[in-house]
């Protein structure tokens, strides 16, 4: 059993686009966390939904979300990295001394559908 778990956001271009701090803010506590993306932007016409122009989600100022308001178990340090076309979001497993850490086997606590993707 691992003490971290990675999650892998694959958004084309956003090590481009987001390269400064105020770009990528992640919040996070023993149980949940929140990551926005702000500034990111698709220019090359691959996003589907950019054809309703009352939608301003693709635009740039734009805020992109993942959050989980209940993880399936505590954590103790979440950091994310930025790369070329993804980021790296790695939580740490909260690991009492002398035990191992405990399998998660979802990110989210069962029966809880209490995260957003935005």
């Amino acid at each position: 059993s691992e003490e971290d778990i990675k999650l892998y956001i694959d958004m084309k271009g956003v090590g481009d686009v987001c390269n400064s701090e105020e770009d990528i803010k992640l919040d996070w506590s023993e149980r949940s966390f929140s990551l926005k993306i702000y500034n990111y932007s698709v220019m090359d016409g691959d996003d589907k939904e950019s054809g309703n122009d009352n939608d301003n989600k693709n635009s740039n100022g734009g805020v992109k979300c993942l959050s989980f308001g209940r993880l399936h178990g505590f954590i103790s340090k979440a950091a994310a990295r930025v790369k070329k076309d993804r980021i790296i979001l790695t939580l740490w497993k909260k690991v009492e001394e002398g035990k191992d850490p405990e399998d998660w086997p979802q990110i989210a606590q069962k029966g809880e559908d209490d995260h957003d993707i935005v």
